[in-house]
This record gives structure tokens, sequence and C-alpha cells, in this order.
């Protein structure tokens, strides 16, 4: 896949960003990025995208909803973060502990 389809692929979460956060401004926004391709793939099993692709679309948006006003906070998630937190909280390897952590992130 190329820039161009993962502006296309952008502009399309963009806009759905931006009309979850409505007219209001200042505005801020937190999007996800992965350390490396392995945490990428352990965290989103069966991704529709590859790594560098996901990456992409993520830059897409970023750029996007900065130049519509939004302020964009990337928060980039680690594997052996992710691990250490399991182990704090006493929780195993699951769908729901994955999304779980990346929303608290």
């Amino acid at each position: 896949m190329s820039w161009r389809d993962a502006k296309q692929d952008g502009e399309a979460r963009a806009r759905l960003i931006l009309d979850q956060v409505g007219s209001a401004r200042p505005a801020s926004v937190r999007l996800t990025d992965y350390e490396d391709e392995p945490c990428y793939f352990f965290l989103h099993p069966g991704a529709e995208w590859g790594f560098e692709y996901q990456r992409m679309v993520t830059r897409a948006v970023q750029r996007i909803l900065k130049r519509d006003g939004v302020t964009v906070r990337l928060k980039t998630i680690r594997l052996a973060d992710y691990v250490d937190w399991l182990a704090e909280n006493g929780l195993e390897n699951s769908t729901e502990t994955r999304a779980r952590f990346i929303a608290e992130q």
C-alpha cells in the first residue's frame, strides 16, 4: 500500500474523529503508535494493516487533525509496559485487557 492509500485511509479516520470532537476548539485527541512491529502485531493479532502502513495512516490522521486545529498527542505503546501492567494488575492477556491497556495509556 502506498502513501496515497494511507492518506485516504487517514482522511476517513480523521473524519470519524472530527465528528466525535465536533466544532469545539481547542480540542485534543490522543493517537496510538506502537514501539515496533512485534508490539503492534502482539496487541493487534489479525490486524488488517501491516505495521508500516498503520504508521503511515496514523501520521496522515495526525496531519489532518492538526490542520483542522486539533491538538494531537501521540502515545507510543511498548510491549514491555503491557507485560508489566498485566503482572502488576494480576491480569491475563486477552482481547479485553489489550484494549483496556491501550485505552488507559
